[in-house]
């Protein structure tokens, strides 16, 4: 990842000019044997033997173990002995951890400890140390930057893929030569090489197509085949309470788990997932919402129902819809009406909502307040506490705060997992044979997970 170093592991303070002014411990014998170790440092160091110096100062530190100068001085010593060789990268983090240890407000070694991390990508490593120096009531404007970098630190995986699916449940669905199935972790599942991959639902069961022998069934993660399905699957929604919504010639239609029909054959133009036995459908242009029966569960209908992530459209009791003949959409918590907004986007797993005033997108709670004023061109809605954000040019993430925590640089990006995995289009090109627009997306992992 583009990472920018705020300093380089440098002890600020200790720029001075030679190496012999102390602050001496004034103990009389033990004060001057100090002096005589560092006076023995200060000469090797001069003459680029920087291992022996640092055995003098840790000689002068098991006279006075916590003199604050003569340990910065040793740092100081090993930042010249590490830039001629990484092979002391252990010893010189050692004594940086034990530095910090003794003292957690000393800002240089909070930062060279930090940043010796970094140079190993050893991100959470640093936003440990940096969380700690903070807990413990640093202030530094510098320690303060470093620290939300690292948070936000993330690497991107080597493998492209040409096209994908939003996340839900914690599982991506990427597809290069077929579809295969991602982990919150962005491990390969067992389950993959589809021909058609549909969203991962209740008990890890999800349609898809056999490549090879171009079955399609509903399997779980352990590939227990729990129903055939006889037609060729067009769209597939989200397995939830024994029922899965999927598309075919045209029009959706309800199956169990065994790829029975469900209510009778009925079909939808389009078909939500079950969530507290009812789910939002489409037909004849008009929205309304069904029990596990295909019933209406009222007379009401609607314009148009915003469906989350999973296709549910009822999330932590934040509804999203267009009344009949309204021009806005309403938000709706707890069945009250919270706000309207000319626009507002789909939920994922939190309850910040994306939502669009003036062509600008910005942030509501569920009481309708703004919490992040609206300045984006586009939004998505909040997953483990990054929301993806277009600035008109690229995408980047920002944290609950509204903060910038992941630099506009991708053409496009999806939500998070919980484990702090995300997949993001890199870049395109085009196929020399066929001049078709080749996407590219990755994955990228946070170092930490956001709390």
């Amino acid at each position: 990842m583009k990472f920018t170093r705020v300093m380089s592991i440098v002890l600020i303070s200790l720029t001075v000019i030679g190496w012999g002014v102390f602050i001496i411990s004034p103990n009389g014998n033990n004060g001057r044997l100090v002096e005589q170790h560092c006076t023995e440092a200060e000469d090797l160091i001069n003459r680029g033997l920087y291992k022996l110096a640092i055995d003098e100062y840790n000689a002068a530190l098991e006279i006075d173990p916590k003199n604050e100068e003569v340990w910065a001085y040793k740092l100081y010593a090993y930042k010249y002995l590490y830039e001629e060789g990484k092979d002391v990268y252990s010893d010189y983090l050692d004594d940086l951890t034990l530095s910090v240890d003794l003292f957690p407000k000393n800002v240089d070694f909070v930062l060279a400890a930090a940043n010796l991390y970094i140079d190993e990508e050893e991100y959470d490593s640093a936003y440990k140390m940096l969380t700690k120096a903070v807990d413990a009531g640093v202030t530094d404007e510098t320690v303060l930057s470093l620290y939300f970098e690292t948070k936000y630190a993330f690497k991107t995986n080597y493998s492209e893929y040409k096209a994908v699916k939003e996340m839900v449940n914690n599982y991506f669905a990427v597809m290069n030569e077929a579809w295969e199935y991602l982990d919150s972790e962005g491990n390969k599942s067992e389950i993959g090489n589809a021909s058609f991959a549909g969203p991962v639902g209740e008990d890890t069961i999800r349609l898809m197509t056999d490549a090879k022998t171009a079955k399609t069934y509903l399997i779980d993660d352990e590939t227990t085949i729990h129903g055939y399905f006889s037609e060729t699957p067009e769209e597939a929604g989200v397995y939830s309470e024994g029922l899965i919504a999927i598309k075919h010639d045209g029009k959706y239609f309800y199956y169990n788990k065994l790829g029975d029909v469900q209510f009778d054959g009925q079909s939808f133009d389009f078909a939500g997932t079950f969530y507290d036995e009812s789910a939002a459908v489409m037909q004849n242009g008009s929205w309304f919402i069904i029990d596990n029966e295909g019933n209406k569960v009222s007379e009401e209908v609607y314009d148009d129902i915003i469906l989350n992530s999973d296709y549910t459209y009822n999330k932590n009791n934040i509804q999203i819809v267009k009344y009949t003949n309204a021009s806005k959409y309403s938000v709706l918590y707890k069945n009250k009406v919270v706000g309207e907004f000319d626009d507002v986007g789909v939920m994922a797993d939190e309850d910040l909502i994306a939502v669009c005033t003036d062509s600008k997108w910005g942030y509501i709670d569920t009481k309708g307040n703004i919490v992040i004023e609206p300045q984006f061109a586009l939004a998505r809605s909040f997953s483990n506490g990054l929301a993806a954000v277009f600035n008109g040019e690229k995408w980047g993430y920002i944290n609950t705060e509204g903060q910038l925590a992941i630099d506009y640089q991708f053409l496009d990006a999806g939500y998070f997992s919980t484990e702090g995995c995300s997949l993001v289009l890199t870049d395109k090109s085009i196929d020399s044979e066929t001049n078709e627009e080749i996407s590219i997306w990755q994955l990228i992992e946070l170092y930490n997970k956001i709390d």
